[in-house]
């Protein structure tokens, strides 16, 4: 089971070396420790898991990351029954990132059985297949959580401390390649191609796939 501290938190990937301030980072912050659950709904490599890691080091309390692409961490959350099965998964951390947690069976179930035996902990949760957690939480977790949903970098959160000259140089890149993080960062032409279709490929084709079934099934 990969459940972590703040002291064996993995680096942060960030644009290069400087993190770049999401807009939603605010009104996310203002949602911790008010007895919801946050949970943060975004495709694949947008930066959900940068932030959250972010928010939880900025909180200064001890917390716990479970990633729910790891088989071991699926499995504990698979075979947890009960609200006290589930509260061994949480440990002593005052908060829990719960990473990818459309992955996990009854997710909306269990983050309800948590939130209410478990107040105290915040839970922190991203989901990437962001129709299959909303489906799934949307009844069980009415009133018991605050829904936020994060997108490529905006032309705000990129050049909010650039100069004019900077903004009309990194414009074309912009308008070419988007604003996925992972994109941003790359230094050749060639390397911002090859990751904006690996993105598209692996990704959001199969997101619109999946949302064209679920509407033609209304």
């Amino acid at each position: 089971m990969v459940l972590i501290g703040l002291d064996k938190l993995p680096n942060l990937v960030y644009i290069g070396y400087m993190y770049i301030k999401r807009s939603l980072e605010k009104d996310l912050k203002k949602s911790l420790f008010r007895g919801k659950i946050a949970i943060v709904y975004g495709a694949r490599q947008v930066g959900k898991t940068t932030l959250v890691k972010k928010l939880a080091e900025d909180t200064g309390v001890k917390f716990g990351y479970l990633n729910c692409d790891e088989m071991d961490v699926l499995s504990k959350f698979h075979e947890a029954e009960n609200s006290d099965a589930l509260r061994q998964l949480l440990g002593e951390n005052k908060l829990v990132i719960i990473d990818e947690a459309q992955r996990v069976k009854n997710v909306g179930l269990k983050l309800k059985l948590l939130i209410d035996n478990y107040p105290e902990t915040q839970l922190l949760v991203t989901g990437s297949s962001s129709l299959d957690l909303a489906n799934e939480v949307s009844e069980p977790l009415t009133g018991r959580c605050d829904e936020f949903w994060l997108f490529p970098l905006s032309a705000k959160e990129l050049w909010s401390d650039s100069d004019s000259i900077s903004r009309e140089r990194d414009l074309e890149k912009w308008l070419v390649y988007g604003s996925y993080p992972g994109v941003w960062s790359l230094n050749s032409n060639e390397e911002k191609s090859t990751k904006i279709k690996q993105i598209a490929s692996n990704y959001l084709y199969k997101d619109i796939l999946k949302f064209n079934e679920t509407k033609n099934s209304e």
